[in-house]
């Protein structure tokens, strides 16, 4: 009702209720029980994720990780134009989304008019694979994972990490509305 009363009620929440952290655009590493590199999203964050990479074995013998897209909104793609490893022609990244065109929209973001480098240009071997919703696939020995889309304009997946039993979900921009409800049993089951 004051400001005094607002500033007691911002004190009384953790750091995680009232702030940030970072200040980088979405990009998230996961790693399994052996190290197996998962990449989500290519935010801001991924070029400093890129450097990181690079000193331990990207930049040198050619490594190979995992890559999965929640949706392709600027500030989930736009680090990946000065992500290094990208450049390095024995490193391997396989892509994987429920984004049915999600090569075709990666290009898009280097075409010419947008950034003067091709994303061909980029050596290092990329695949592809589409995973439909909620179909099952594995990210190497360790890990499987599954999508579920998520209500965001323009559509948006999230994705269920499971590991020896332990699973992480990974749900950015997920909106969620009081008077669109109806199918909340799905989701609850899902983050269940």
């Amino acid at each position: 009702q004051n400001e005094e009363g607002i500033r007691k009620f911002l004190d009384s929440l953790s750091f995680s209720a009232s702030s940030t952290y970072g200040g980088n655009t979405t990009c998230v590493e996961i790693r399994d029980k052996e190290n197996n590199l998962i990449i989500i999203d290519g935010g801001t964050g991924l070029r400093e994720l890129g450097n990181q990479m690079m000193a331990q074995g990207f930049g040198k013998n050619g490594e190979s990780a995992f890559w999965i897209m929640t949706h392709t909104h600027w500030d989930h793609i736009q680090g990946i134009p000065f992500f290094v490893p990208l450049f390095i022609p024995s490193n391997q990244f396989h892509f994987y989304s429920s984004v049915e065109d999600l090569q075709d929209r990666l290009k898009h973001q280097f075409v010419f008019t947008h950034f003067p480098v091709s994303f061909d240009h980029y050596a290092a071997q990329k695949t592809f694979t589409f995973i439909p919703e909620g179909q099952e696939f594995s990210l190497g020995p360790n890990v499987t994972a599954y999508s579920k889309a998520v209500r965001h304009p323009g559509g948006s997946f999230s994705y269920r990490f499971t590991e020896a039993g332990k699973s992480v979900i990974f749900a950015s921009d997920a909106e969620f509305n009081l008077d669109e409800m109806e199918n909340i049993d799905t989701y609850i089951d899902y983050f269940r």
